[in-house]
């Protein structure tokens, strides 16, 4: 019976444990896969004649996109055109190399550093003098810690903005070619006496050659009398027509007036105390803050300054000092710039957004719109036109004539409306674009990913896969052109957020199934690419075109993987396309557009390639032309492909490759530059102007490129990063890799007893991107590992602890054992483990104990067994005897122990006639010891009688046995009494199995 309940048990287990565990039933339920595109979003300002104040455009764009479910990471807008500098920056020095010290070198400027800070100050005490940039910036934002740092007077220093130079023959400068004339605004701040803090506009102030070589402004004053402030320049006595104290101001052609003092009356510049200047100009309204406080606040109405340069002034003052300068300025753009220099993100959506309320004159003029529509069209660009009644009608015939891509917003609505407009029609395109979830994804694109039922999306683990049960398998060789094998092919995660950021099949895995769909294709889109010729043939032109495209994905294939083309051309100022190829003969005095679209195997459109065709007599501009990566790490070559051309079919005979950094000119040549390397990492603007055989240059076309270094630290991995207690050696395999670009260097390690990281006891550094690491020893360890790369990044991950230990526990069980007793024993068992410590105790019934001690009751004699183990899993046993119980038994006497052997009988089995012993052995606390006999002759108590070493007997012969009969149970009591008063009862009982024998059984 017992056999078949374990079996019924087993049974049990087995059907209910699948149940038990709910995860794993989820492999009966049918799982989908959903797989969408989220494009990046890209918006360009860009404003020519508009009311509309376009200051917070980009924040609010964002945030109504934002409020009708947008993700803002997907945004960028570009309001501004935006540059910044620092004198923190590592090329501050560009104050001293490029900037203009004015009047000429005057005031001993330096760049130096004050308690490790750098600085920029004067060091003489000369009239007015300071550095400026030169700049047409209209939004400007300056910020500046200002001090005076010596003893000296008390004039003043400051900033200047908004400055322009007129030279002596500019018509704006009313000093008949004597001088130099300067417009700007600065801001005073008086260190004492009777000046006082304030905001001021010079204009016309003039330079004097008062020596040969030298050009020197006239110092300026600032008095504070009868509660107004008044400024002047202070040589009086020249005939130089400027104002200056005593003569008027409207007599002057020079003059600088105060335009608001500050909020708090008699502010002052602190010596030795660092003050911190905000400047924001933003059109004619200025804001000026000082430590934080807003002092002024002023909108300048009369013939405002509404560009100009920047940069810090002393009058008459040592020791100006600025620390913490910093400059930002920002510029709107033209619908012209933009699309000349483009600056998009991959695979993003791009719009611009023209504010113009005027007539666009290049919107009507036939060759104008050859290069602006072929290069919205080549860049996918939607025209977002806010405008006036004046230019509705133009404006929607251009977007016509842009495919259809846009749309006109009138400007005299309300702005919190252009802007809802502007974000519902880009919410329009990107739903367009976003399409339904498909198998084929494009390599590099953001995806939505989706798992139905969700739940299985993330957080998968289960015991059966502690990882998790989602896996791909890559094959990267399905495409032509493999760019590698993805980084997490093979390997069980817990969640489904794959990247699909290498072309090949993916192979979908939810533990040993496969969703729907099994595969994930991840490819490229094709390009559309095509050459044109056009040749005059006097009453009409010849146009011949070379079809180019591929796709990488397929190029091994006999069509270049291209499955369908889609040819349409129309004139430039033509509102409708006409399908096909353009034909290959065309009437003079015409200018076409012409494009193709071809789709690949997988069912992927191209982006349009568009061309500008003409056949004018007038000599038309080529077109500059080339693609390159908006991003470059510093160690890769730059693909630069030039694709200018000309629309009449002119020979380009010349390039000009120009690049810019920071507005300064790095570089002019016939070639681009593709290595970037010597320049180091920044933002680029490269140009490039081409000039055809009539001698005629393109319009320049530029393109950004930020070249970026290595700033990512090389990643370590261990396969075991911690292991709990163990008796078994450990080995540590560790792998080292950089995805930063400038490629893994080196890598070291320590194996220590701290977490903390050692300064010293490492390996050598060695360039192998693995290491076997074997701990063997006892002990408690961690292992730190550092890793380089060749940028110099240095990454560091310590992992553990390790814990090995190979001693197992010491196991003690304490007990007096040397008296014999009738009472219970208690056993004291203790386990100790000065390394891993006890993990559990078992006792002699086979049951664990999670305890290091335990009390253990023995009731009998016989053989104890304990084992102890460790939390590594070492084990000790140790066993212990038990004789000292009182025992009492029924026996064979010795003398018919013969017979007995001779015929093969077992213990249990009495010969007829044969005798048996009543026997004890009790403690030596037991005074006597009786029996109860069960049989009915003679007295039924029978006292035993003590032989030696507490041993108690009595024989019982034949006669006394022969009322037994077969198959009865017969039970002998023993009375055990002790000194103490009190009986112990130990029964034993006998069974007769027939005339012949009687057959034992004992119980207590």
């Amino acid at each position: 019976m017992r056999r078949k309940v374990l079996l019924l048990f087993l049974i049990l287990v087995v059907l209910i444990s699948p149940i038990s565990e709910a995860p794993i039933k989820a492999i009966d339920e049918k799982m989908n896969i959903s797989v969408t595109e989220l494009p990046k979003i890209d918006v360009a300002l860009t404003v020519g004649n508009t009311d509309i104040e376009v200051e917070d455009f980009e924040e609010d764009l964002k945030s109504e996109l934002e409020a009708k479910g947008v993700d803002p990471g997907r945004v960028n807008i570009q309001a501004f055109d935006t540059t910044s500098f620092s004198t923190n920056d590592a090329d501050a020095d560009v104050i001293f190399n490029e900037w203009e010290n004015y009047p000429n070198d005057v005031g001993k400027w330096q760049l130096t550093t004050i308690d490790g800070i750098p600085v920029i100050r004067s060091t003489v005490n000369t009239q007015w003098t300071g550095f400026w940039e030169e700049d047409d910036a209209s939004h400007i934002e300056i910020d500046s810690e200002l001090s005076v740092t010596t003893s000296g007077d008390n004039d003043w220093v400051g900033i200047a903005f908004r400055m322009n130079r007129h030279e002596p023959n500019d018509p704006q400068n009313p000093y008949n070619g004597d001088y130099d004339a300067y417009d700007m605004y600065f801001f005073g701040i008086d260190g004492g006496g009777s000046g006082e803090s304030a905001l001021f506009k010079m204009e016309n102030a003039p330079f004097k050659n008062n020596k040969v070589g030298e050009h020197r402004m006239w110092n300026v004053n600032h008095n504070k009398g009868n509660g107004n402030l008044t400024a002047y320049f202070t040589q009086s006595n020249s005939d130089t027509p400027i104002q200056h104290e005593g003569k008027p101001t409207n007599d002057a052609k020079g003059k600088i007036v105060s335009l608001q003092t500050t909020n708090t009356s008699g502010l002052r510049w602190k010596r030795h105390d660092f003050q911190d200047i905000e400047i924001k100009a933003v059109e004619n309204h200025i804001e000026i803050w000082v430590d934080g406080k807003k002092e002024i606040d002023y909108i300048d109405d009369e013939n405002p300054i509404l560009t100009g340069g920047y940069g810090p002034y002393a009058a008459s003052q040592s020791h100006a000092t600025h620390r913490n300068f910093s400059v930002t300025t920002k510029e709107t753009r033209a619908f012209s710039e933009v699309i000349r220099q483009p600056e998009w993100r991959d695979g993003s959506e791009r719009f611009i957004v023209n504010m113009e309320d005027e007539i666009v004159s290049d919107f009507d003029d036939s060759q104008a719109l050859g290069e602006i529509l072929t290069r919205l069209t080549n860049e996918q660009i939607d025209y977002i036109g806010v405008g006036s009644n004046t230019n509705e009608e133009q404006a929607k015939r251009f977007i016509s004539r842009n495919n259809d891509n846009g749309v006109f917003i009138n400007s005299s609505r309300d702005y919190n409306e252009i802007i809802e407009e502007i974000a519902d029609y880009i919410l329009s395109k990107i739903e367009v674009e976003q399409g339904t979830s498909s198998k084929y994804v494009l390599v590099g694109k953001p995806l939505a990913l989706e798992v139905n039922p969700s739940k299985y999306q993330r957080n998968t683990e289960n015991s059966a896969y502690p990882d998790g049960r989602w896996r791909v398998d890559h094959d990267y060789t399905y495409f032509d052109n493999n760019n590698g094998k993805y980084e997490n092919t093979g390997v069980y995660q817990s969640d489904f957020d794959f990247t699909f950021d290498k072309v090949g099949r993916y192979e979908l895995w939810f533990e040993d199934r496969h969703p729907e769909p099994q595969y994930i294709y991840a490819h490229r889109q094709p390009i559309a690419s095509y050459s044109t010729e056009v040749q005059d043939m006097e009453d009409e032109y010849s146009v011949s075109i070379e079809d180019m495209s591929y796709d990488l994905d397929l190029q091994s294939n006999e069509d270049n993987g291209i499955a369908e083309h889609e040819w349409k051309w129309k004139e430039t100022t033509a509102t409708t396309w006409n399908e096909g190829k353009v034909p290959s003969s065309l009437p003079a005095g015409k200018d076409y557009v012409v494009q193709l679209r071809v789709k690949d195997h997988q069912g992927t459109w191209s982006e349009p390639e568009a061309r500008y065709i003409t056949t004018s007599d007038v000599v038309a501009q080529p077109i500059a032309n080339f693609d390159m990566p908006p991003t470059s790490l510093i160690y890769n070559p730059v693909d630069v492909n030039n694709t200018s051309y000309d629309p009449a079919g002119r020979n380009i005979t010349e390039a000009e490759w120009t690049v810019t950094r920071n507005g300064v000119e790095i570089y002019q040549g016939s070639e681009p530059i593709t290595d970037f390397n010597p320049y180091g990492e920044g933002k680029y603007i490269v140009s490039l102007r081409v000039k055809n055989d009539a001698n005629i240059w393109s319009e320049e076309f530029s393109r950004v490129i930020n070249i970026s270094v290595d700033d990512i630290a090389p990643e370590i991995k261990a396969d075991i990063e911690e292991q709990d207690w163990t008796r078994n050696n450990v080995r540590i395999n560790a792998n080292f890799a950089d995805e930063g670009g400038s490629d893994f260097n080196s890598q070291r390690y320590v194996v220590t007893k701290s977490q903390s990281p050692p300064t010293k006891g490492w390996s050598s550094w060695d360039s192998n991107t693995s290491r076997r690491i074997n701990l063997t020893d006892e002990g408690e360890y961690f292992v730190h590992f550092e890793a380089k790369d060749n940028q110099g990044n240095v990454s560091q991950k310590t992992v553990g602890p390790y814990k090995i230990d190979k001693t197992p526990p010491e196991l003690k069980i304490n007990r007096d054992l040397s008296e014999i007793t009738h009472e219970d024993i208690e056993l004291t068992v203790e386990a100790t483990d000065s390394m891993s410590g006890v993990k559990q105790i078992q006792t002699p019934d086979n049951q664990w104990k999670s305890i290091d001690h335990l009390i253990y009751t023995v009731r009998e004699n016989g053989t104890y067994k304990f084992i102890a183990e460790d939390k590594a899993g070492n084990r000790t046993a140790q066993s212990v005897s038990i004789k000292q119980f009182s025992e009492v038994d029924v026996k064979h006497i010795p003398e018919w122990q013969g017979k007995r052997e001779r015929l093969g009988l077992d213990d249990n089995t009495y010969l007829a006639g044969e005798p048996f012993l009543l026997w004890a052995k009790v403690g030596i606390n037991v005074t006597n010891v009786k029996v109860k006999s069960p049989f009915s002759f003679g007295d039924q108590t029978i006292e035993l009688k003590e032989k030696q070493d507490r041993v108690w007997t009595h024989t019982l012969y034949d006669k006394q046995l022969a009322t037994l009969q077969p198959g009865e149970s017969y039970t002998f009591t023993f009375l055990l009494e002790t000194r103490e008063g009190e009986t112990r009862k130990i029964q034993r009982t006998i069974q007769i199995k027939g005339k012949a024998s009687v057959n034992i059984q004992l119980t207590q």
